[in-house]
């Protein structure tokens, strides 16, 4: 599911409010949103090979985005005890820092990288740290 700074508006009733709150997100970019995640009352979620699971991701395409062009590709790694919605609380900087030529265009995606795939608040955890430490 797109949710461009420009383009399809969905109706908002019904919907819960983060839902409401990824739509008005996406209204307010220059660039587009990219749902991979169940977050906004659909499941849009990826299937992992790796980790044999469901797990949630945004994408972010810049202004302008086109098939047709080669980007750099930016992953972001949310903190530990959180998940692929911090990103949200970024995009609109990373967006408008893209829009006026501070940042080249880019693309970023911002996978959950708890554990189980689930919040993490109250059991933290994430696979972006190493479990174990080779020789020094």
């Amino acid at each position: 599911m797109l949710f461009p700074g420009a383009g399809s508006s969905p109706a908002t009733q019904g919907q819960g409010k983060d839902e409401f709150d990824i739509i008005r997100l996406g209204r307010q970019l220059k660039g587009r949103i990219v749902d991979h995640t169940q977050n906004h009352g659909q499941d849009n979620r990826i299937w992992s090979k790796a980790l044999y699971q469901w797990r949630d991701l945004y994408i972010y395409l810049p202004p302008g985005y086109t098939r047709n062009e080669r980007y750099p590709i930016m992953i972001f790694l949310h903190p530990f005890a959180m998940d692929e919605r911090a990103f949200l609380s970024v995009v609109e900087y990373l967006d408008e820092q893209i829009a006026c030529g501070k940042l080249p265009p880019m693309i970023v995606a911002a996978p959950d990288g708890s554990i189980d795939g689930e919040g993490c608040l109250l059991r933290p955890g994430s696979f972006f740290h190493q479990l174990q430490r080779g020789p020094v």
